[in-house]
């Protein structure tokens, strides 16, 4: 399911942009990795996995590089303490400040809280979190390619 169904479906949150100490690293699924993929590429910049990268040639680099990613302690999108890809961030990110269990502590309210209910529903909609298989090397190797994916 393309998770911009869900984005649309979620209650407006007046952020004060005060946040960006809780972004940490999180493992995106391959849905939301396209359309980040896709919205850098449209404007010239590099998926995080492929900064100093110099030889992107096989699926088991592109995986390692993935792997590495997933062990930044802040977000790599993180720019100047403000969120770099904010229109395509993943669902948790859209999540944090409207959900009852992701109460922002900087006061932010939402039009309305996500019910536990709604949450689970949303969560349970999007493709499981990858394992670092070949699908995902594949897809990272024909992103630095420049191929269509």
């Amino acid at each position: 399911m393309d998770p911009r169904r869900l984005w649309v479906k979620l209650p407006k949150l007046n952020c004060k942009m005060k946040c960006w100490n809780s972004c940490g690293p999180i493992r995106p699924n391959i849905e939301e990795i396209r359309i980040i993929m896709q919205y850098l590429k449209e404007r010239g910049r590099e998926f995080a996995p492929f900064k100093n990268l110099t030889d992107p040639s096989t699926a088991d680099h592109m995986i390692q590089m993935h792997r590495d990613f997933d062990s930044c302690v802040a977000c790599p999108y993180l720019v100047d303490k403000k969120c770099s890809i904010y229109e395509v961030r993943p669902i948790i990110c859209r999540l944090w400040g409207i959900c009852k269990s992701m109460k922002c502590p900087w006061g932010c309210k939402p039009e309305r809280w996500l019910t536990q209910k709604e949450e689970i529903e949303i969560l349970s909609q999007l493709p499981p979190k990858i394992p670092y298989d070949r699908e995902m090397g594949r897809l990272l190797t024909l992103y630095a390619r420049g191929r269509k994916y």
